[in-house]
């Protein structure tokens, strides 16, 4: 027991340094949090272009664990409850999967366990996997990289083989799923004003943009938030690119103003106080900044913060490297999930 502990402890301090920035592996990508989770992502050949079809697959452990292995495709190409086939070639290697079913902007179909071990062996053996079935277009995805990232994700995950799977199991953090994860308690609410603004604080008044995009009449409108009875944060507009909107943002408090602050993973550029089309939800306890690479919104980076009073802690930052098509959020490579 004791020695189990250890290695729990050790396993955990690994966690802390865990996520880092998404890698490309010629057509797939892989991205890891740092909670022992992996997300790989396949793409068609055709580099660049917006696909209709993705092999996504997220593990989360050592490398011994089998992976959730999810073939994504978009609501033009196939309806809800529809069954897909994946064919490989070279070779005569076909797995069916489960119905599909409504994700947020694409479908989903999920493999069973056994579909999972053939995709796994098959993916190693093969050039393509073409999906094929209940569609009105068959989409070929290139297992170009698919080995690299695989590979990838095994390297970060070995340090997890030295945990048995008791003590994984016992530890619901390390197997929670890589979809949101549970605000935490102690996050506090960020009331934002609606309507008419109070007066901007004159500690903010050499921060207002005077030219641009975000001076005048049609500039972007301030957010302004309340965090406790003394505390305001004010978002204040800093540049406007194309679909992105930057806002600088500050803690007013006692006619003192400050830049906010807002963590990052490991690897990512600070952020400086600058959030991009920043949006408060989840009844006010999470702050948001959705950095578009193109408009479409298939790409790009979404980070999310709660307050605890004192400060914004990170609470899940999503990365999309490649603008193909993948339009639900959710299926992005996670870099960092609150725990």
């Amino acid at each position: 027991m004791k020695r189990k502990i250890v290695l729990l402890l050790s396993l955990l301090t690994t966690i802390g340094s865990f996520a880092q920035s998404s890698i490309r592996f010629a057509d797939w990508i892989v991205g890891c949090d740092n909670q022992a989770s992996c997300t790989v992502i396949g793409f068609p050949a055709k580099n660049g272009a917006t696909s209709e079809g993705f092999i996504k697959m997220v593990r989360v452990g050592p490398p011994t664990t089998l992976p959730v292995v999810n073939v994504v495709v978009s609501n033009k190409v196939a309806k809800p409850g529809a069954l897909l086939q994946l064919v490989f070639e070279p070779g005569s290697i076909i797995i069916k999967t489960k119905p599909l079913v409504q994700g947020e902007k694409n479908l989903k179909a999920g493999l069973s366990s056994q579909a999972t071990k053939q995709f796994m062996d098959a993916v190693n053996e093969s050039q393509f996997v073409t999906i094929k079935g209940d569609v009105t277009r068959e989409i070929k995805i290139s297992l170009m990289g698919a080995a690299g990232a695989l590979t990838y994700m095994d390297d970060k995950q070995q340090p997890y083989k030295a945990v048995s799977e008791q003590a994984l199991q016992n530890n619901q953090m390390l197997l929670s799923p890589s979809g949101t994860p549970t605000i935490p308690s102690q996050a506090k609410q960020m009331r934002i004003l609606h309507g008419d603004l109070p007066p901007l604080p004159p500690a903010l008044l050499q921060y207002r943009a005077t030219t641009g995009a975000c001076a005048g009449d049609d500039a972007p409108r301030a957010i302004v938030a309340i965090l406790s009875e003394e505390e305001t944060l004010w978002g204040l507009c800093k540049s406007v690119t194309g679909n992105n909107v930057d806002y600088a943002f500050f803690m007013v408090k006692n006619d003192q103003a400050q830049a906010a602050s807002f963590a990052v993973p490991p690897g990512e550029p600070d952020l400086h106080g600058v959030l991009t089309n920043p949006d408060i939800s989840n009844e006010d306890r999470i702050l948001s900044s959705f950095m578009m690479t193109r408009s479409e919104g298939d790409c790009g980076i979404l980070g999310e913060w709660t307050w605890d009073g004192e400060n914004f802690n990170l609470f899940r930052y999503r990365k999309m490297t490649d603008c193909r098509g993948l339009f639900d959020t959710d299926d992005w490579p996670t870099l960092y999930r609150a725990k």
